[in-house]
């Protein structure tokens, strides 16, 4: 019921996070939420306390108008439907189709995710930042509201940074407001100016544009990995360790993480710690 994509072509959980917490069964089947009375289905939500908000109790109301136009029917066992061929029954034919229309040339991943991927894996950053960076571009992070799509269980699906959206990648590296206000003074940091796009790979992909040359965008390239690693490991240490967010404490994180990878094979005085903290874009001029 609140991990698969079954009505209006969303997750429950990821659009009802507060609703989601409050549920009694977490892993509940569709037929769970609800009974047959009189011959006909009537949903009935299962929750841990009764509804006492009035925000609840809106939630509650927009998620029965939502699987309000789903009834089942007692006659009728659950079914698989594969959506892809028009007599909704799974063919290989059709899902060789289905990937070739998902990975032909025009396709946004040819055009944008391809090119974010070139941009990582010939940068200054220790081998496990680039696999940790090729995998958050996938959006295959082990992040909350994944690993409770899968049916893994998790405590709960909210952000670890603010505790306030459901936590995916998008989310949780870019439109989260602790992240947006880490990315803001990193780029601030950097003389740089701009809006944040609506996606990781864009971002990346900005922020390479800003160089005047190749190396220089492998530059700016390394910084970015030194954001999402930074944010990552915040994110465990909040989750696991029961760290304290401190945004100054991981802005000035980040210009070390990228200042410490970019200094490998270099000279000791060709780039100091002490002029990259003052003037980034100089030193960047300077090593490439």
């Amino acid at each position: 019921f609140w991990h698969d994509r079954w009505v209006g072509g969303v997750i429950l959980s990821e659009t009802f996070p507060r609703l989601y917490s409050l549920a009694k069964k977490k892993q509940s089947t569709v037929g769970e939420n609800g009974l047959f009375v009189e011959g006909g289905w009537q949903w009935e939500f299962q929750w841990r306390r009764r509804l006492i908000l009035q925000r609840e109790k809106e939630w509650e109301n927009e998620l029965a108008e939502l699987v309000g136009g789903v009834e089942l029917q007692s006659n009728i066992p659950d079914m698989w439907l594969w959506k892809c061929d028009p007599s909704k029954a799974f063919t290989v034919k059709s899902a060789y189709f289905w990937l070739h229309s998902f990975f032909s040339a025009g396709n946004v991943l040819e055009t944008i995710l391809k090119q974010s991927f070139r941009c990582i894996w010939k940068v200054k950053a220790p081998k496990k930042t680039i696999v940790f960076a090729w995998q958050l571009l996938l959006n295959s992070l082990p992040v909350r509201a994944s690993l409770a799509r899968r049916g893994i269980p998790v405590s709960n699906v909210f952000c670890a940074l603010c505790n306030n959206e459901a936590e995916n990648v998008c989310h949780l590296f870019l439109h989260c407001r602790i992240s947006c206000k880490i990315w803001y003074l990193v780029l601030r940091w950097l003389g740089i100016s701009a809006c944040l796009p609506n996606a990781l790979d864009e971002l990346l992909l900005s922020m390479d544009g800003f160089a005047c040359v190749k190396k220089q965008g492998r530059i700016f390239t390394t910084i970015w990995i030194s954001v999402i690693w930074s944010l990552w490991l915040l994110r465990n240490r909040i989750i696991f360790n029961d760290g304290v967010l401190d945004i100054m404490e991981i802005v000035e994180a980040i210009k070390y993480r990228s200042w410490k990878w970019l200094s490998v094979d270099l000279k000791r005085d060709q780039l100091l710690y002490v002029n990259w903290l003052m003037d980034p874009i100089s030193c960047i001029k300077c090593v490439s």
